[in-house]
């Protein structure tokens, strides 16, 4: 048999013995037999010549026929994982998997879809398509994707949504509908009795992660907070996991099967972008509430690293995360082994500069007038105090491109105690201090505090930029900007919060800073963990200082370590 003049197949001999008859591949009922093959056209071709021949010598008993030909595409085999039906607790995420093999190594344009009506009409789902790299296996080729849907893709609501992938040989069929996908597709069965109280795992629980301080009070001072508490109020907890839904967004307080973040019913309503999310459940605005994201102000840096846990992955997820008592809490911040109850605040919610903000929803953690995604050598060219080039394919609030061996803030390891918490801070440190630069009102060490060296207004010298701080943290003023331009005296590409000698004339700021009968000897105390070691801070026990009152010998309104033409 050939295709287009090419030999293809051969029966071979198909012997006719009669009934009883026992050689192989013969007739021995009378039957029709029937045989197949598998041939490969050109990705550009639309048609082909089939010609069949007779390779037996003439003579008696030299008669066939040939009757029901069929020709169809040899798609792939196509399987999902973990299953055509998995489960998953609601406001959990979940990875579909699909392994894709096929006899040609022509499938490999992929996209994913979902269907919330039951298959009738599918959407594609962004950022899914791609070209895969096939491994031969078994005589076969392969290639395995997987998708990870997010939180808000596993509420309630979306029991029963269906998910596919579909399979292509050119990225024109894949586009054009000319594809195909397996005939079962994934049914979601979303369970809404799973017990999670940290939806993200990155140690700060959902109930902390609410952002209510009503939450975590303990109103009848029975020992029990508000949010574990079935003595409060109008306590409800509908999907059984020892929490108060009025006190977490993932749930459904008034059971009508709308997630309380989704729900305009739950009050107080806030939406001021019209995505259906409550902005009170989403600082950043980016339709993912807190308690599903990984950062939670869109600064680059995870919440999990704003609120010291331990991370040296780059994942935004809290190190060594175990969970033996299946509360969905890591066990090296939950307050006890033996289920919901008791179990803590983990991480809690630092405010590093005490402004009412907790670092991970501040902008500007230390104050000092420049964002955290700079202090962290993040992208900000616009001045809006988020990271640009946002990208998040799974939808867990961390920007892909910020993740793992890219991500802007890791922390180091933790050592003594082990309990989740971050014992030193080796990157984005410039002073090696116990602060990160976020995190530290004098990032270089050299007792000029930031706000002073950035060049933005701290008239009261307080060590914090003057001015309205905004909801987010930061200031109004600064945000207001086009452009945040630091000061780099030097030129050097390095801002002089960050430069021991911004003006590079071989003297150290610290020197150059100071009188020479005034001068301070730098030390390493600094008892309330500002960053500005104790010489230079005329606030030793509360937030930020004054800093070095920097010198200006000549009086030409460029103070001395700024001035590389001033000679003594």
């Amino acid at each position: 048999m050939q295709i287009d003049g090419v030999d293809y197949y051969t029966t071979g001999e198909l012997v006719y013995q009669g009934l009883g008859g026992t050689q192989t591949g013969s007739d021995t009922l009378n039957n029709w037999v029937r045989r197949s093959f598998v041939f490969k056209t050109d990705t550009t071709q639309s048609n082909f010549r089939v010609t069949f021949r007779n390779n037996a010598p003439g003579g008696g008993g030299n008669d066939w026929a040939i009757d029901d030909i069929s020709i169809r595409t040899c798609y792939p085999n196509m399987v999902y994982s973990p299953s055509a039906s998995p489960t998953v607790c609601a406001g959990q995420t979940l990875t579909i998997s699909d392994t894709v093999r096929s006899y040609y190594n022509v499938y490999i344009y992929y996209k994913w879809q979902r269907s919330t009506d039951g298959g009738t009409n599918w959407a594609d789902i962004a950022g899914t398509a791609g070209v895969a790299t096939l491994t031969p296996v078994g005589g076969l080729y392969q290639f395995v994707d997987s998708y990870t849907l997010p939180p808000t893709a596993t509420t309630p609501a979306n029991n029963g949504d269906l998910y596919r992938m579909v399979v292509a040989t050119t990225a024109s069929n894949l586009a054009s509908g000319c594809n195909y996908s397996d005939i079962t597709p994934v049914t979601l069965i979303v369970l809404n009795n799973c017990i999670d109280i940290d939806d993200d795992n990155d140690g700060i629980p959902d109930y902390v992660e609410f952002n209510n301080p009503v939450a975590l009070q303990d109103h009848n001072t029975n020992g029990i907070p508000n949010w574990n508490d079935p003595a409060y109020p109008l306590y409800v907890d509908n999907n059984a996991d020892n929490v108060n839904d009025n006190f977490d967004w993932g749930a459904d307080a008034n059971n009508n099967g709308i997630s309380n973040y989704l729900d305009p019913t739950f009050l107080p309503w806030v939406d001021t972008n019209s995505d259906g999310v409550n902005d009170l459940a989403d600082k950043d605005l980016d339709g993912i509430i807190n308690q599903y994201d990984l950062d939670s102000d869109n600064d680059g840096i995870p919440d999990v690293v704003e609120a010291y846990g331990v991370e040296t992955d780059g994942d935004g997820i809290i190190d060594n995360y175990i969970d033996t008592d299946n509360d969905g809490f890591s066990q090296n911040v939950d307050a006890n082994n033996t289920g919901v109850n008791a179990s803590g605040i983990g991480l809690g919610t630092p405010d590093f500069d005490g402004d009412g903000i907790h670092n991970y929803l501040d902008s500007d953690s230390d104050n000092d007038g420049i964002p955290d995604v700079v202090e962290v050598a993040g992208s900000d060219v616009n001045n809006n105090a988020v990271i640009d080039g946002f990208v998040d394919a799974n939808s867990d609030g961390l920007s892909d491109n910020n993740l793992l061996a890219s991500a802007l803030l890791i922390t180091g390891v933790d050592i003594s105690p082990v309990d989740g918490r971050a014992d030193n801070w080796p990157n984005k440190n410039m002073d090696r201090d116990l602060r990160p630069n976020a995190y530290d009102v004098d990032s270089d060490g050299d007792g000029i505090v930031d706000v002073i060296e950035a060049g933005l207004p701290d008239a009261n010298l307080n060590g914090i930029v003057d001015g309205v701080i905004g909801t987010n943290g930061w200031s109004t003023a600064v945000s207001a900007l086009v452009a945040l331009n630091l000061r780099s005296t030097d030129g050097d590409g390095r801002p002089d919060y960050l430069d021991i000698d911004a003006d590079d004339d071989g003297i150290p700021d610290n020197i150059e800073g100071q009188t020479t009968a005034g001068y301070l000897l730098p030390t390493t105390s600094d008892p309330d963990g500002d960053g500005l070691m104790n010489p230079y801070d005329n606030a030793p026990a509360g937030f930020s200082g004054a800093g070095i009152f920097v010198y200006d010998h000549d009086f030409d309104a460029t103070p001395d370590y700024r001035d590389a033409g001033y000679r003594w």
